[in-house]
This record gives structure tokens, C-alpha cells and sequence, in this order.
């Protein structure tokens, strides 16, 4: 796994269940950048749960049904702001999930990343998010902390190690 300034984690696909990518676990492609990841894969349902994250999902075909705050949508794409409860509950075809900081990338940011990279995949979507302005922190503490965590995860970092943080 390649971490920080945009890298790759692998995990292999389920061949058991090719035809119908609605499964117990996420599985698929994950791009980590400073502020900013994304997951390229089959995405399994969720409780409903809110997390600190902006978060937005793609899908790569056929539409996938969530809950936000209570209200069931289906749809190719939704926008979660931070902290929003929110549950997945189909998702028959791959989804491109980005997880993002909202003190550097709003949700407009999100959306306008994803309308200029054109038809969903990862390499634009990757590459439209980090041509996104960011945010300045209010807190200049704040950005040397994230600068000091970016420099100790420059290197390789094993998925054991990730699973225990």
C-alpha cells in the first residue's frame, strides 16, 4: 500500500459473487491522499451511522438506495455532509466513495470534483480532487499536525497496521 500524496491499496474483488456486488464487507481499490480518500469497489450495507467525513458516493452503473437522515433515495449519486446519519442499503453495482476533510474540502468542492472528472473513475476522480482549492485551516496548529502525520506515513504502511490504528 502506498500512502500520502495519492496511493493505492488493493484488496482482490469477491469471485464468489461477481454477478451481484451487494456484500457483507467493503471490497475494491482505495486511494488515500492528505485530505482526502477514496474507495473503488463493492460496497456492502450499512447500519445507519454518521461519521466525521464528507462523504460522496458514486455509482458505476445501475443506482444504489441510502438512508439520509431517515429519507430512503435512490440514486447514481449522493452528497453526505459530516456528522449526517446516513445508511447504505443496496448497492448492486461497484461505487466510487469519497471520504473527505471538511475543514479542506467542502461539499461543493466534492461535486465539482466529481462533475469535472466526467464518467465515474478513479484515476480522474483522484486527479479532480486534488485540483480542488482547499480550505484554510483557522488553525495553524492544526496544519502542522496533519503535515507532521503526512511525513510519518510517506512510506509504505501495511494493512495490519492500518486495520490497528
Amino acid at each position: 500500500m502506498k500512502t500520502i500524496r495519492g496511493g493505492w491499496y488493493d484488496r482482490p474483488q469477491s469471485t464468489a459473487q461477481e454477478s451481484h456486488l451487494q456484500q457483507d464487507s467493503w471490497q475494491g481499490t482505495l486511494w488515500l491522499a492528505p485530505d482526502f480518500a477514496i474507495l473503488h469497489g463493492a460496497a456492502g450495507a450499512t447500519d445507519s451511522h454518521a461519521h466525521y467525513a464528507h462523504q460522496l458516493m458514486l455509482s458505476t452503473g445501475a443506482p444504489f438506495t441510502a438512508e439520509l437522515d431517515g429519507i430512503v433515495h435512490t440514486a447514481r449519486h449522493l452528497l453526505v455532509d459530516s456528522l449526517r446519519p446516513h445508511a447504505i442499503l443496496s448497492a448492486p453495482a461497484p461505487l466510487l466513495t469519497i471520504y473527505a476533510e471538511p475543514q479542506r474540502l467542502g461539499g461543493a468542492a466534492l461535486l465539482a470534483a466529481a462533475g469535472s472528472a466526467g464518467a465515474p473513475a478513479l484515476d480522474k476522480l483522484a486527479a479532480a480532487l486534488q485540483a480542488q482549492p482547499r480550505q484554510q485551516l483557522a488553525d495553524p496548529r492544526l496544519l502542522r499536525a496533519l503535515d507532521q502525520v503526512d511525513a510519518l506515513l510517506s512510506g509504505k504502511v501495511s494493512a495490519a497496521a492500518v486495520a490497528e490504528g
